[in-house]
């Protein structure tokens, strides 16, 4: 049987952690999004793939203090996520977290502004400003103008008992090849920074969650997968996910096997094809189907993507970096055929990577049961046991906390 992940990653030492539980996929259910057209959205061709990206620009629409729904005093009702929440204390935020917000949002968008190359959109086009139970920009732009992603940028309550620390959704999109052109982040007004962060902060655990998010307005999402394109065509591939049933250990695996997919996960680990009991799929990154419905179809699986930026779950704590952005969320980018990426900020993966260990490839990493076959520096073992060390796999934390002797 396969163990929860958060009884074998891995927990800082000297400090306490936040698990962020990301919430996107629920969220993006309840939206109905709205395309939009384009005359000059360029038909394209085999031609067309030595064409060159600009960088993508993201217009950020701060609703800070705008923003009906948003707690301003203590016993407040708002309604959004189709829900009724109660404002409480630890809901009003002060000044220092505003201005922290607003900063580090600047940050994010600068960082994405210098990574994502898109094919830009050379037209105004309409801005939806009422979406139920989500938002109404009652003074937002009719249009946007040199802009490639709108978005707009809210604090709320999730509720006093919530691991939300922020989600975000896309709310309309280009029609002809399905990459988003409008979303929203909703940050969660608990969990608001003190400090402006950046990519090289020592504390970067909101910055990232922040790009998380946006990602998933971006278009990495299982509302999305369908759409996936080839970067010179807009027709989808066929058959984007896959599954591999593991009946002895009732694990359910579920991989995105779209080209860039593929081809991180031959990198990774070293295999072209998953085989479970005789049934052989394409090798690809598999998808999270635990943690809820808001959490589960759109992660890669934290159980093989650790430390990766976009795994359902934050492990990060506040005393120093621990979440990367790596080629595995960058293949998923790519293989949605509206992304080009510039390399020089992406890190590598280093769960699961031979090239920490010995050379070797780890056999049946992705598809075997974690304690039969992850490294001893990945599982936290008991004191009494006789290979206890106590340490992680960066060989800067200690490993997990099992609820079992694994031994």
């Amino acid at each position: 049987m396969f163990f929860s992940l958060l009884t074998i990653l891995l927990l800082s030492s000297h400090e306490n952690h936040f698990y962020h539980i990301c919430n996107h996929d629920a969220i993006q259910r309840q939206t109905t999004v709205q395309t939009i057209s384009f005359e000059n959205t360029r038909l394209k061709n085999k031609d067309s793939l030595g064409n060159e990206r600009s960088p993508i620009r993201i217009y950020l629409d701060f609703r800070i203090d705008k923003d009906e729904q948003q707690c301003v005093s203590i016993n407040q009702q708002v309604s959004w996520q189709y829900d009724t929440f109660l404002c409480e204390e630890d809901d009003i935020f002060n000044e220092t977290q505003k201005n922290s917000l607003f900063k580090t949002m600047e940050n994010v968008r600068d960082y994405l502004q210098a990574i994502l190359l898109v094919d830009r959109v050379e037209e105004p086009y309409p801005i939806r400003s009422y979406v139920p139970s989500y938002f109404n920009l009652t003074d937002s732009p009719i249009t946007a103008t040199d802009t490639d992603m709108f978005l707009s940028v809210f604090i709320r309550t999730y509720g006093g008992d919530s691991l939300t620390l922020a989600s975000a959704h896309y709310v309309s999109s280009n029609r002809e090849t399905n990459r988003p052109l409008q979303g929203a982040v909703y940050v969660n007004s608990r969990y608001l920074p003190n400090e402006i962060q950046g990519e090289h902060s020592k504390n970067t655990k909101f910055f990232y969650t922040v790009v998380h998010e946006i990602f998933h307005s971006l278009g990495i999402s299982s509302s999305s997968f369908e759409y996936y394109h080839p970067r010179d065509s807009n027709v989808p591939y066929e058959n984007p996910l896959v599954e591999l049933n593991d009946e002895k250990t009732g694990k359910k695996h579920i991989f995105l096997v779209t080209p860039y997919a593929h081809k991180f996960a031959v990198m990774q680990w070293g295999v072209e094809n998953f085989t479970v009991n005789g049934k052989t799929v394409t090798s690809g990154n598999e998808i999270e189907d635990g943690d809820g419905s808001g959490t589960a179809g759109s992660h890669p699986d934290w159980r093989i993507g650790n430390q990766d930026l976009m795994v359902g779950v934050s492990l990060q704590g506040d005393a120093g970096p621990y979440e990367r952005f790596t080629p595995l969320t960058a293949a998923i980018l790519l293989d949605t055929g509206n992304y080009d990426i510039v390399w020089d900020k992406i890190q590598p993966l280093v769960w699961g990577n031979k090239d920490s260990i010995d050379g070797n490839y780890i056999k049946d990493f992705v598809i075997g049961p974690p304690q039969n076959v992850f490294p001893q520096q990945y599982i936290y073992r008991p004191s009494t046991d006789p290979i206890n060390d106590q340490c992680g796999f960066t060989f800067k934390m200690l490993g997990g906390l099992n609820k079992v002797n694994i031994t």
